[in-house]
């Protein structure tokens, strides 16, 4: 069982820097985001595979379409 839980949005920092988790249901509905703002960077698991078709077993196409808008 996870010690730590978040609904929508969970921010840390790592020293200065805020590192937010943010829940985005595609591929799974327990799909997570890791997004450090000030570095730019959006870290989206395997909701995006280069050259790949999106694994589609147990997903919730729905979702997944509304969330790739988010970029």
């Amino acid at each position: 069982m996870p010690e730590i839980s978040f609904s929508d949005l969970m921010s840390l920092h790592w020293g200065d820097t805020p590192v937010l988790f943010e829940h985005h249901p595609g591929p799974s509905s327990g799909s997570i985001w890791v997004h450090l703002p000030e570095e730019k960077i959006l870290f989206v698991g395997d909701t995006v595979l280069k050259n790949q078709p999106p694994f589609l077993a147990g997903s919730n196409l729905k979702h997944g379409l509304n969330q790739s808008t988010n970029f």
